[in-house]
């Protein structure tokens, strides 16, 4: 192993049973291939190097929960006590928003992670509405295959491009009822009726 990272080291074939037949024992000159390229010589030089590298990967860490919050808008959710309750836009920050790349001008969307029990058509077309300034005109609510219960995910067409492309940039990490929304552009599949008549809201 490496004396001074203890690693093991890697040696040739030869060396390794003459070491191991005491022909030649092998010196603590023998390092890993990193402690060679970055002339760490003692145990402290490797303590020393694992806390820098704590330390970059929690500043990095950080920068990316800031860039995270830049982008997430904070909901302020509306409880009457019942099940209809909807959420009211409370602040939102959006000068991290990126422009989203839609050249195939795909109009329906995947939603993921809704809260099962508060989402309902008109919950989701009020926070579209109010969030994304975008209209919603068809909702296909996917369910379970043997309970036939919602399990929190949907596909929605948008009433133009635009209003896709709004919906992805202002809603996807979108926190909805507690729950961070995924929204994500999604082609329909040419085999299937986009969108079903019967979805229609």
């Amino acid at each position: 192993r490496c004396p001074t990272c203890g690693v093991p080291s890697l040696i040739c074939k030869s060396c390794f049973e003459k070491d191991k037949s005491g022909v030649c024992k092998l010196g603590k000159h023998i390092k890993c291939t990193l402690c060679r390229e970055e002339n760490i010589t003692s145990k402290k030089q490797v303590k020393e190097r694992d806390m820098l590298e704590m330390q970059l990967y929690k500043e990095r860490r950080k920068n990316m929960k800031k860039q995270e919050d830049d982008v997430v808008i904070q909901h302020a959710v509306h409880d009457d006590g019942n099940s209809s309750s909807t959420p009211e836009s409370s602040s939102f920050t959006t000068a991290a928003a990126t422009t989203v790349s839609n050249p195939q001008n795909i109009t329906r969307l995947f939603l993921k992670n809704l809260n099962i029990k508060q989402t309902t058509q008109s919950t989701l077309m009020d926070t579209f509405s109010t969030i994304a300034s975008c209209t919603i005109t068809h909702i296909q609510w996917l369910t379970d295959y043997k309970s036939g219960k919602f399990y929190g995910s949907a596909f929605v067409e948008c009433g133009s491009v635009e209003d896709a492309c709004r919906a992805v940039q202002y809603l996807n990490g979108t926190n909805v009822f507690g729950r961070k929304m995924m929204v994500k552009l999604s082609k329909a599949d040419g085999k299937d009726i986009w969108p079903p008549p019967n979805c229609a809201v």
